[in-house]
């Protein structure tokens, strides 16, 4: 008779769903959970009180990332144009210092730290490498918006080593367009300040959009059938997945 091994013996003991219950709990004590982010996103944002449309814009990507009970946090300088659309899961916060203000926020509250062009530089050398997941940069599809980025990039230069700057071209329902436009500028900042650009993602704009803003309501209204709605809903996704997609 031939001699049979453990695991014939136990075969006739242990019931086969029993085993299998057994090697799945030997699978996941041996595969490592995996990690789990430590806080919320959170971005900057250069935006301008005179361009009431910067300013809109924040609260649109913050709108994205928060959710009910839960509203993601505009933290800034100076208060919001009342021309800005009201924007559900977000909130505009004044503040006197941006930095401070991001630093002390919950860890399970997204937020964007939204401060002028000529000062954000300086609010960025009061924050952490960490303390940020990257510096986004609006580029409209236009003759000067190249110019007008690589104006800014000089400004910010300093103050960008170490972070992730990314790109989001407004006015573009062409991936194809905006990927040649950021692939320009990106090629003329790291030749000219050595700061590395990346594509979060286009902000197309179209008829709907435009009522929109005439009426004072938020894109994300928009439904599907607006090339606006679907990409800001696009660029929201990413933003709240911390760029893992």
């Amino acid at each position: 008779m031939a001699r049979r091994n453990l695991g014939d013996v136990l075969h006739y003991f242990i019931s086969e769903e029993e085993q299998r219950e057994a090697r799945e709990a030997a699978r996941a004590r041996a595969t490592p959970p995996l990690a789990q982010p430590s806080r919320a996103p959170r971005y900057c944002l250069p935006a301008d009180p005179e361009r009431p449309l910067s300013c809109a814009l924040a609260l649109e990507l913050a709108g994205g990332m928060g959710a009910a009970g839960r509203p993601a946090r505009v933290i800034s300088s100076f208060p919001a144009s009342p021309l800005v659309p009201r924007v559900r899961c977000a909130s505009w916060e004044v503040c006197a210092d941006p930095a401070v203000a991001l630093a002390a926020i919950s860890d399970d509250v997204p937020a964007i730290a939204v401060e002028r062009p000529a000062r954000i530089g300086a609010m960025l050398g009061r924050i952490a490498a960490d303390g940020i997941d990257g510096v986004l940069l609006p580029v409209e599809l236009a003759a000067w918006g190249l110019g007008r980025a690589l104006g800014l990039l000089r400004e910010l230069a300093p103050a960008l080593a170490g972070r992730r700057v990314l790109a989001l071209v407004v006015g573009s329902d062409s991936p194809v367009a905006a990927a040649d436009l950021i692939a320009r500028l990106s090629s003329a900042a790291r030749r000219q300040y050595g700061v590395g650009i990346e594509l979060l993602g286009e902000l197309a704009r179209d008829e709907q959009s435009y009522r929109s803003l005439l009426r004072g309501e938020s894109l994300h209204a928009l439904e599907d059938e607006s090339a606006t709605g679907r990409s800001l809903r696009a660029l929201c996704q990413r933003l709240s997945q911390r760029l893992a997609a």
